[in-house]
């Protein structure tokens, strides 16, 4: 095979062909259609043709695969990072990796493959290898850092080749295997489809518009498994991308395909193989899975070409996460340990929302830019919602306990459990939408969501994304965000100087019933957010840096309840929430932080949320926050029956140093707990030394996974002593068991104090899982 075959018949620029071993190599090509686009997600790579010898062995493998089509195939990379000779230079943002890593697993859930990872990474100071001029200096590399057992990822800080559009170059077969990522975005939120696209080269997979290697696919599929990508369940693709593609995923091109007799493309929109969208946009997230025939390719090849990866050579690599000694991806495949997002990757390794975390949002154009989520008691960063952004006004929890995000003109749903998007549901492109701000939801479920640009709120379909009309038209110049009122209706409030007022509107027929605060009442100049709070109206001054409170009913102006002097430094406020503790919550984003104040008098507290709060280095920080939601997170599946078997001692493995003790009583079906800890704030007096142990016990039912008990405080007794102790109902509490090593328990003080704690069992659990019946359950 030579370079004019390599050449004939590549409808792309080659950023460069040459060295067109047998084997088969990956290259990186600027696609011809990504120059009517603004700027592609994706590295854009094709394979270079593959000789038939290779091919064979593959379609063998895959022929032979159905007695194995219950194994799974545990993949160990070897991170390497390129620097100079020196040492200086290179790939830095080190935590992007294990993102990376969780961004693989996710893209092959549905697959048998599992990736893990070599502890640490590997320096390679080399400054041919640094430069990476040209691809036998790659090959040169490949070959003298292989290891059998072991797939090897290198990263590069920038393009490959000389070519500014040169992200990535694959080998797959050895001695020449290995992967090189020339781009510092891997495992960025805004690039998730990026890491599982490039595995898939990894293994042999094509693009499903491929037509410069085994020859142009008819849109008939006929000779389905000899042209284009070689598979069969990957329907001829004119490559997906802005230009033909809804961010919803819905193809509206017309393109008709290149054989004599086509009809219009149909391609599947929704594969990691295909094209996509520039960083941050919407529609890159559309792109989700591999189909079987791809899967059934992927497995070929690894059996046919690298079956040192799953045979002796490989490494031992163990997963314990939760420190029980044993291997936890064993522990999930054998049904033991749970897998929130089934995607084999231990729970315990990642963090998930919880209910009472406080999410916020940016409205930022960065790749780091998505939703935040912080612990509700100390404002403490916990992680990150894993479905990149950009520009996102507000969040918002549906009636199905999704969440639901605004993105320029396109609306996320969000899965609270796993973490991740469910999809796109709406696309405002066809109606022309311009920046949504908010979203409420009617009586029927269905979203009402504000247009900025467009002064009106359309109603779409929450099941299908469906646009169902136009529901408002807007008597503001520039409406920003909206709330439903104490008497049912919606009220608006404008930010545009000399249209600073909340309007209402109908919630049945959006028919303006007129003005609830009249334009500049209290000094008013740019509403931003609004929220209804016992009795009264509060809105956001982006101009004065304030926050305002009007009497909800009548509209009368009431104080200016955060001022300017005494605002803590607050900076263009957004979103207002009242927070489980009763206070005020409200992003400052000016100042990229979230500030909190007193919720009865104003009074400033903290900046609950400082600015440059978010993950390890590189993985961003909140930026711009505008939008906020104390998140609710729902069980996707019942936990085990409670059980004398959860006896013992439980803590959350953040704040060890305390923790809870269970006694299970079966036969009255009722739940004895010792909480112990060293809280002062619980409303009632108790011992005067504010570093004493502070110990709450609550004893309550049960039914199922459930328990729902009555906190009460205990005060005085000496040990080994007559005298009596005291308890104090203190407040309300509900526990509910995920697995026989895992627990949620959420809590309200009647002192104002509030929120949830995931538990987790001190020792092995020996008991319970025998007395659900040995079936761990698991969220879905």
């Amino acid at each position: 095979m030579n370079s004019k075959a390599c050449q004939s018949g590549i409808a792309f620029r080659a950023v460069v062909c040459a060295g067109c071993y047998a084997f088969g190599l990956l290259l990186c090509y600027q696609s011809a259609v990504a120059s009517v686009t603004d700027k592609t997600a994706d590295d854009v790579c094709l394979m270079l043709p593959s000789n038939a010898a290779i091919e064979a062995r593959i379609s063998a493998a895959v022929g032979a695969l159905e007695a194995t089509q219950n194994e799974h195939y545990r993949i160990v990379l070897q991170y390497n990072v390129l620097r100079r000779s020196d040492g200086t230079g290179g790939f830095t943002d080190l935590a992007l990796i294990d993102e990376h890593l969780r961004d693989i697993n996710w893209g092959f859930r549905d697959t048998p493959f599992v990736f893990v990872r070599i502890p640490g990474v590997r320096y390679i100071d080399n400054d041919a290898y640094f430069a990476l001029d040209t691809v036998s200096e790659a090959e040169g590399m490949y070959t003298s850092f292989h290891t059998p057992g072991v797939a090897n990822i290198y990263m590069h800080p920038g393009t490959l080749f000389n070519n500014p559009n040169a992200r990535s170059y694959t080998s797959p077969p050895p001695p020449r295997r290995g992967h090189t990522y020339g781009d510092t975005r891997i495992g960025l939120p805004a690039n998730i489809a990026y890491s599982p696209h490039e595995l898939g080269h990894f293994f042999f997979l094509l693009h499903p518009y491929e037509s410069g290697f085994a020859g142009t696919e008819c849109v008939a599929r006929e000779r389905c498994d000899e042209t284009g990508d070689l598979v069969c369940d990957t329907p001829a693709s004119p490559a997906i991308f802005q230009q033909n593609t809804l961010r919803t995923g819905e193809y509206i091109g017309n393109a008709v395909g290149p054989c004599s007799g086509d009809g219009p493309y149909a391609p599947l929109t929704d594969l990691w193989m295909e094209a996509g969208w520039q960083y941050g946009d919407p529609g890159a997230l559309i792109r989700n899975r591999f189909t079987d025939g791809q899967i059934e390719r992927m497995r070929g090849t690894l059996l046919s070409l690298s079956p040192d990866l799953i045979g002796e050579d490989r490494p031992e690599v163990l997963v314990d996460c939760d420190f029980d000694g044993l291997d936890d991806i064993d522990e999930i495949l054998e049904g033991s340990e749970p897998d929130i997002n089934q995607d084999k990757v231990p729970d315990a390794c990642q963090k998930f929302l919880r209910s009472g975390d406080l999410l916020v949002s940016g409205m930022t154009n960065i790749d780091t830019n998505t939703p935040r989520f912080f612990d509700p008691q100390t404002g403490a960063f916990r992680g990150a919602l894993r479905t990149g952004a950009w520009y996102m006004h507000q969040l918002r929890t549906g009636p199905d306990g999704l969440i639901y995000a605004t993105s320029v003109s396109v609306i996320q749903q969000l899965d609270p459990v796993t973490g991740r998007l469910v999809k796109n549901l709406v696309d405002g492109g066809p109606q022309s939408a311009g920046t949504f701000t908010d979203i409420l939801f009617d009586a029927a479920g269905n979203l009402l969501v504000l247009d900025l640009s467009n002064k009106d709120i359309k109603r779409y379909s929450r099941e299908t994304g469906e646009f169902l009309g136009t529901f408002a038209q807007v008597p503001l110049s520039s409406p920003k965000y909206m709330e439903y009122g104490p008497d049912g209706h919606i009220y608006v409030v404008g930010n545009a100087v000399g249209d600073n007022r909340v309007v209402r509107l109908n919630a049945q027929t959006g028919a303006d019933m007129g003005d609830l605060v009249t334009s500049g009442s209290g000094g008013l100049t740019a509403g931003q957010g609004l929220v209804f709070h016992e009795g009264y109206l509060y809105v956001s001054d982006g101009a004065n840096a304030s926050v305002l409170r009007f009497d909800a009913m009548s509209g009368e102006f009431d104080r200016e309840f955060v001022s300017p002097a005494g605002n803590g430094g607050l900076a263009n406020p957004h979103s207002l929430r009242f927070g489980p503790d009763g206070r005020l919550y409200v992003a400052s984003r000016g100042s990229n932080s979230v500030k909190r104040y007193d919720g009865t008098s104003g009074a400033y507290i903290n900046e609950f949320i400082p600015a440059g709060s978010g993950g390890p280095q590189g993985t961003g920080t909140i930026d711009q926050p505008a939008g906020l939601l104390f998140a609710s997170v729902p069980f996707a599946t019942p936990g085990p029956d409670i059980n004398p078997g959860m006896n013992g001692a439980w803590t959350n493995l953040e704040t060890l140093g305390q923790g809870m003790f269970f006694d299970v009583v079966a036969s009255q079906k009722q739940l004895f707990m010792g909480w112990f800890s060293y809280e002062t704030d619980m409303g009632i007096e108790l011992d005067p030394d504010e570093n004493a142990h502070r110990w709450l016990v609550a004893i309550g039912p049960y039914s199922g996974d459930t328990a729902t008990l009555e906190l009460l405080a205990v005060d005085g007794g000496t040990f080994n002593g007559p005298e009596p102790v005291t308890e104090t109902a203190v407040g309300q509490a509900t526990l509910k068991f995920r697995t026989c090593t895992e627990a949620v328990f959420e809590y309200a003080l009647d002192a104002g104090l509030a929120g949830a704690l995931v538990l987790n069992r001190l020792l092995p659990d020996t008991l319970c899982n025998e007395l659900s019946g040995g079936v761990t359950q698991h969220h879905e």
